[in-house]
């Protein structure tokens, strides 16, 4: 049995699961359970704190008919006499032996921090536990990562009513307001105009009604927690991931932009040039946003990615599009040349009829700057732009497990290359329309918000 938990902060859910595994040892023989922590501290804390003060509090009688002892930090074995035993291990990781119980704690951390260590749980761990009962559980971190895809497949099937195979995860969502601890009384507290339209909408959209004391308790933690709340304290499994990951670079603009609603339906306008922004990566990497601009708005139409495929190939897929090109936004490294022909890459563009305007070589972090800067004025698709969102979500500071801290430079991985793409376009957003009709130019008197369909 299998169990993805996304939730708000605070329930007692490592402390349910950690009493249930104990219950199992104390009367099972042969259990095997283990409990990953996505840190070192948190894991020493569950142990003693979960663990051996919970076994030392137990009735006398039960403690001398199953005594235990710990073989090394992080390690109960309870005796059940004649050589038979059961056990709980508490660390970071967990790859040797079979496991009856396995419990994976803030794993949307682990993903978002460390994702080389998520995938060992996830390729080590969980197999260890494929017939036992698994339990994953955490706050959100942000839409990308492992525990994020989990939450989406899992929820999906269960808004499908698709049966469950044993390999499957169950969804669970537990919400801030179904815990009668988040009450505070109204007296005093003012509700701003913005809030009480946030809990009209939760209760004429979604049939989540709150009383005046969870309303009074959420409209004051909100000021404690600004940009964290809807991630510690969501009201809807959605909420949870709109909240924006720590470290990442896009994070308040992205969740502006839901909140704005300029994430929704971006149509093509085939009446409109379409502009691309691009990165060109190692290996052939290849990132490219399609854009088209109206009066002051930006609008993201789609986004489309490509692995180790050349140039040629590159340029036959945009000529099977049928947009209407205006200029392409390159890096400066188009001016390198393709390994095997010797010849540029920017030649195979121009030679191709495109209209190239490529950025200059400047600091990462000037261009970061410049695209939050225009973010105020993106539109995106979240259809056809999907994956591009994705990236931009989980752009973020490179993390380094021996400071505990995120380091001023971006983690170069799967996402780099979107957003980098993005940067590119930001770069050279003023030179990609003729004068006439300039960025810089009055708001078109029929702006895409007068009427995008969201």
């Amino acid at each position: 049995m299998r169990n993805v938990i996304l939730k708000a902060r605070q329930l007692g859910f490592t402390t349910l699961v950690c009493l249930l595994m104990l219950d199992a040892c104390l009367f099972n023989s042969g259990v095997n359970a283990g409990i990953i922590a996505h840190n070192k501290d948190d894991a020493e804390k569950f142990f003693d704190v979960k663990i051996r003060r919970v076994y030392e509090r137990l009735p006398e009688q039960l403690k001398s008919a199953r005594p235990a002892k710990e073989d090394r930090a992080g390690q109960l074995t309870i005796s059940h006499g004649d050589g038979r035993y059961s056990r709980i291990s508490v660390g970071t990781s967990h790859r040797s032996g079979t496991l009856q119980w396995l419990l994976i704690s803030e794993y949307g951390k682990l993903c978002a921090k460390t994702p080389e260590r998520a995938k060992e749980v996830r390729t080590g761990a969980i197999p260890a536990a494929q017939r036992g009962v698994i339990f994953v559980e955490s706050t959100a971190e942000g839409a990308e990562g492992g525990f994020f895809d989990m939450c989406q497949a899992s929820q999906a099937r269960a808004q499908l009513e698709a049966p469950l195979t044993p390999a499957d995860f169950k969804f669970h969502f537990f919400a801030w307001h179904e815990d009668p601890q988040y009450r505070l009384s109204p007296d005093g507290v003012v509700i701003a105009p913005a809030m009480a339209e946030y809990f009209r909408k939760l209760h004429d959209d979604h049939g989540i009604a709150l009383d005046a004391e969870q309303r009074a308790w959420y409209a004051k933690e909100a000021e404690i927690q600004g940009d964290d709340m809807l991630r510690e304290y969501p009201s809807r499994p959605e909420e949870a991931f709109f909240a924006a990951i720590e470290g990442a670079y896009y994070s308040r603009e992205l969740a502006q932009a839901r909140k704005d609603k300029r994430i929704g339906r971006s149509p093509w306008d085939a009446s409109l040039p379409v502009y691309t922004w691009w990165d060109i990566g190692v290996d052939d990497y290849m990132a490219c946003w399609f854009v088209q601009l109206i009066g002051a708005e930006v609008r993201f139409i789609e986004y489309r990615e490509w692995s180790d495929v050349g140039f040629v190939q590159v340029v036959k897929d945009l000529k099977n599009l049928p947009y209407r090109y205006g200029k392409m936004a390159q890096p400066h490294d188009v001016r390198a040349r393709e390994v095997v022909s010797g010849a540029p890459r920017v030649q195979y563009l121009l030679d191709a009829g495109f209209d190239v305007e490529i950025a200059p070589a400047a600091p990462i972090g000037d261009g970061i700057h410049q695209v939050r800067t225009l973010f105020s004025r993106f539109w995106f698709d979240e259809e056809k732009c999907a994956d591009g969102l994705k990236r931009l979500a989980g752009y973020r500071k490179e993390w380094s497990p021996t400071a505990g801290q995120f380091l001023n430079k971006p983690k170069h991985d799967e996402n780099s290359h979107g957003a980098d793409a993005l940067r590119t376009g930001a770069q050279v957003i003023d030179r990609l329309q003729p004068p006439a009709v300039s960025s810089a130019m009055p708001a078109n008197p029929f702006p895409v918000s007068s009427w995008m369909s969201l």
